[in-house]
């Protein structure tokens, strides 16, 4: 059996585009033909490709960027307001704002990888509400040495 090595940057899915990129020279022209290690590539990016349209989160994020979107278009063509890159909503004009914030606690924490044991783990109340003035719910895990990680869909991505 081919022992394949696990490259961090053999390949990239982007997010709500639909885009995915396999670094390798191989065809892809014909799936049967390809190494074990770029069809490993591959079907590792198209799982993310099945998250992005499959799943809550996926559909979430994909909702969240064409809002956006269509507020930064809306905002240049306006040409009212001199703007920065990233265009930053003054009001909360397509609901930017309010999906920002609800993204920032369903995602949960990023780039965190925690080799210290878990001591507890709750479900709080987050700091950001539903349009019904209830709190959104967040799983918090609390390890040993004080660190707190703040459970969310990237932790799956």
């Amino acid at each position: 059996m081919e022992n394949i090595e696990l490259l961090a940057s053999a390949g990239h899915y982007l997010t709500s585009f639909f885009k995915m990129e396999v670094l390798s020279d191989e065809s892809f022209l014909d799936f049967n033909s390809l190494s074990r290690k770029a069809a490993s590539i591959y079907f590792h990016e198209y799982m993310h490709y099945i998250q992005d349209i499959a799943t809550c989160h996926g559909l979430l994020n994909i909702n969240r960027m064409v809002e956006y979107i269509r507020f930064a278009n809306l905002a240049i063509k306006r040409g009212k307001q001199t703007f920065s890159v990233p265009i930053l909503p003054i009001d909360n004009e397509y609901n930017v704002q309010t999906n920002i914030d609800y993204m920032k606690v369903l995602n949960g924490d990023t780039g965190s990888t925690y080799q210290t044991p878990i001591c507890n783990i709750k479900i709080n109340e987050s700091t950001i509400n539903k349009p019904n003035g209830e709190p959104i719910m967040q799983v918090t895990l609390y390890f040993n040495d004080t660190s707190v990680y703040h459970f969310g869909g990237t932790a799956i991505m």
